[in-house]
């Protein structure tokens, strides 16, 4: 994966098979309503889907999870993926401002390198929030030793959203390099097809179709512990309205497979950091001025 002549992440132009298809997990809490959420057997059953796909990604973790559960940290860990930060709290960094975005993640890095013994150098914002409200958080990202990001959703969205920014990778003034959320449609049309509730939504032949006709390579699906919960009771989520929750609370049956599915329509992915390590010349965002 060296240097590219364009000055940015390759296109490919085939339509019948992507490249690659990386793994990553957004290793939050959840609950569930009048019960403790069964966390352990939602994180396994979405690395026995990794597993299943011969897959090794970058599970971003929350910090406060990690400092409870350090076992599902190692576990993580111990089953090949590369660790990353998801902040310390799941909170997005609209709701931080600047001081507290440098605070968040040096306490969460602090406690995530204490159980792992390595350095993180990838950072995925709770809900993609690196918009262009939050455009000074890049630089306090790199100034404090993150090397990537993985936190822009480069569309219109009803939760938080980047139009106009690049759909493959680029690299931000600060040096920062940025993954941005694979996207799939026209226009304000434009989903997250990859991940989370529309990975559990969309009908499996339009994800195919949508991975297949995307110019951006390497692809990552994103999923969340809840997604693969098969128990049926409500969710209970701090974080999201009723509506959001209830929307996010269906069709979590089968999800793990449709993981294995998904990882499976490509070769293999690499995690995160291995890519950013070896990625080539990209091209900057927003564009210098002349």
């Amino acid at each position: 994966m060296g240097g590219h002549s364009r000055g940015c992440w390759p296109l490919s132009e085939t339509t019948h098979v992507p490249r690659a298809i990386s793994f990553t997990l957004d290793l939050e809490d959840y609950a569930l309503c009048g019960t403790t959420a069964p966390l352990d057997r939602s994180v396994d059953a979405i690395l026995a889907a990794a597993a299943a796909a011969g897959a090794r990604g970058t599970v971003f973790v929350v910090g406060e999870l990690a400092e409870r559960r350090p076992d599902l940290v190692a576990r993580c860990h111990d089953a090949g993926h590369e660790i990353g930060l998801h902040g310390y709290r799941h909170v997005p960094i609209d709701q931080l401002g600047p001081a507290g975005l440098r605070d968040d993640v040096l306490r969460g890095r602090d406690v995530v390198e204490s159980i792992t013994g390595e350095r993180i150098l990838g950072y995925r914002a709770p809900l993609f929030s690196i918009t262009p409200a939050t455009s000074w958080a890049p630089a306090i990202l790199a100034e404090i030793g993150i090397r990537y990001s993985s936190s822009v959703l480069p569309a219109a969205n009803p939760i938080r959203g980047f139009p106009g920014a690049p759909r493959g990778a680029f690299r931000w003034k600060s040096g920062l390099v940025e993954f941005p959320c694979p996207v799939g449609g026209v226009g304000r049309m434009r989903i997250p097809f990859l991940g989370g509730v529309y990975l559990r939504y969309l009908p499996m032949t339009l994800v195919r179709h949508l991975a297949k006709r995307s110019p951006v390579d390497p692809q990552w699906l994103y999923c969340h512990p809840y997604d693969v919960d098969e128990t049926g009771i409500a969710l209970a989520l701090p974080h999201a309205g009723r509506a959001t929750t209830w929307v996010l609370g269906r069709r979590r049956r089968g999800c793990a497979h449709r993981i294995t599915q998904v990882l499976s329509l490509g070769s293999a992915g690499s995690p995160l950091g291995e890519i950013a390590a070896a990625i080539g010349e990209l091209a900057e965002f927003p564009r210098p001025v002349a």
